[in-house]
């Protein structure tokens, strides 16, 4: 049954889906990377600047640190502005080219122009957004099924944060894999009690006390304050370690283009997922895209979508069908939405 949706296919052009605002797809690529743009850079500026200071202990010297801020950015708000560009020119082309739209047609538009714009990004930022894309697609993934009536086992939570942490901790002290801020916290204030009581007990230091030492603390912490989200978290950063480790041993592509195209399959998954079913994205991530792209989330024809098969119109049900162009609409959308919709409206015009 699933299968059979993911290869359904409707034939209206990305006029009557997408961009509804205007019919020209040229100008709305530009006016969505402009929007995108102007929105992250003050961003950035902020994280940038609170980042570099930090790094440094205190307020370095002002000219390097304008122009390291500057340029960092003004990089990654061009890169994500671009995601969003080259995704209007990879998803238009393949349904011009197709003739029509699948979830098949966004995942592959969403992954390559996901992956072209990201070759433009720092590795350690680009290291971060797979952290993050990972966390939001397991949030999505757990609400859905409890949406299906899955239920979790009572200590899922702190097994899984618990098993997390260790193999993080043991990565960072074993592989050479980066220390990232989440270790060092977890060293700082919650291993050391428990690993120094393992290593006076030893009389000495192994690299296999961090094992327990991470899983009794997360356990702890989770008791006192349980959160799916943090244990989600923990669990996207193993994974991305395990990653790097893995790429050192040459295992899996190097970690710069092996980040970089993983980062373009999490978001193609990521965005497909996000149009077909909205309502299991997290709703703070879904304000946040509707001020990056304009406020124009809201313009986007659910109804159209929600021919695919999935109830995608579920979440933005008050969200009337957008006005169109009717020379630029398709003899396909007329018989199958357009129609209906004006025939609903008539309706409900004259029972007022």
């Amino acid at each position: 049954m699933i299968l059979s949706k993911l290869l359904r296919r409707v034939d209206f052009n990305c006029y009557e889906c997408a961009h509804t605002w205007s019919p020209d797809c040229s100008r709305i690529r530009l006016e969505v990377l402009w929007d995108a743009y102007k929105s992250l850079l003050p961003l950035y500026l902020m994280l940038n600047t609170a980042a570099h200071i930090t790094r440094h202990k205190g307020v370095p010297k002002l000219t390097g640190m304008i122009s390291e801020v500057l340029s960092n950015s003004h990089r990654s708000a061009a890169s994500l502005g671009l995601c969003f560009f080259f995704l209007g020119v990879s998803v238009c082309s393949l349904r011009s080219w197709l003739g029509f739209f699948s979830p098949w047609v966004l995942y592959a538009g969403s992954s390559v122009s996901c992956f072209t714009a990201i070759l433009l990004e720092r590795d350690s930022r680009v290291r971060l957004y797979n952290v993050y894309i990972l966390q939001l697609l397991f949030e999505m993934m757990a609400t859905l099924l409890a949406d299906y009536g899955f239920k979790g086992h009572p200590l899922g939570n702190s097994l899984l944060l618990g098993m997390s942490v260790a193999i993080h901790m043991h990565l960072a002290r074993t592989s050479g894999v980066e220390k990232t801020n989440l270790s060092s916290w977890l060293r700082k204030y919650h291993q050391q009690a428990i690993s120094c009581g393992l290593r006076r007990y030893e009389d000495k230091d192994s690299a296999w006390h961090c094992i327990p030492a991470s899983v009794t603390a997360a356990c702890v912490a989770n008791y006192f304050w349980p959160s799916q989200r943090v244990a989600i978290y923990a669990f996207s950063n193993m994974l991305q370690d395990a990653y790097v480790h893995a790429a050192k041993t040459k295992g899996t592509p190097s970690s710069a283009l092996g980040s970089r195209l993983l980062f373009g399959h999490l978001c193609g998954i990521l965005a497909t997922l996000g149009i077909l079913k909205p309502h299991y994205l997290r709703k703070s991530y879904i304000e946040f895209l509707n001020n990056v792209l304009g406020h124009r989330i809201g313009l986007v024809n659910w109804s159209a979508i929600s021919h695919l098969g999935f109830d995608t119109a579920k979440v933005y049900k008050e969200h009337l069908m957008p006005p169109l162009d009717p020379d630029s609409i398709s003899e396909s959308y007329k018989q199958k939405v357009w129609i209906w919709n004006l025939s609903d409206f008539s309706l409900a015009d004259r029972s007022r």
